[in-house]
């Protein structure tokens, strides 16, 4: 049902393809990431538009879902987070890459009363390691 509703809206959306730069799902946490969208991403890749997703870290195998969206999608907004609790540094490289292409990278999280205080010190002391 998520993958059907989510191929309708972003057909819905073709219209203003000018206006629109990405496409961002967010997915049931419970189920993975790539799976679940993959005909949409697919679709807005071969459409031309960057593409990104949302993983949830307090979540049933929210590690292995940020997997999939970077390396699967190349994208993800929780990276720096998953840095964090799997010591996989590379990726940092990455993200360097990133923010010397003039890319801005937030600090920020969309659920800010669940998040414990360090998480934030935690991802800043990470991007000062850039």
């Amino acid at each position: 049902m998520a993958s059907e509703s989510a191929m309708t809206h972003y057909i819905a959306a073709l219209p203003y393809r000018d206006m629109i730069v990405g496409i961002r799902l967010d997915f049931p946490e419970n189920r993975p990431l790539a799976s679940l969208f993959e005909d949409v991403f697919q679709r807005a890749r071969d459409d031309g538009f960057k593409i990104t997703c949302h993983c949830d870290l307090c979540a049933n195998h929210s590690l292995r879902h940020i997997a999939q969206a970077l390396y699967q999608l190349g994208r993800d907004q929780t990276g720096l987070s998953y840095l964090y609790y799997t010591g996989e540094s590379h990726t940092l490289e990455h993200t360097g890459v990133i923010h010397d292409a003039g890319i801005r990278i937030a600090i920020a999280s969309d659920d800010p009363a669940d998040v414990e205080d360090i998480w934030l010190n935690n991802n800043l002391y990470m991007l000062h390691e850039l």
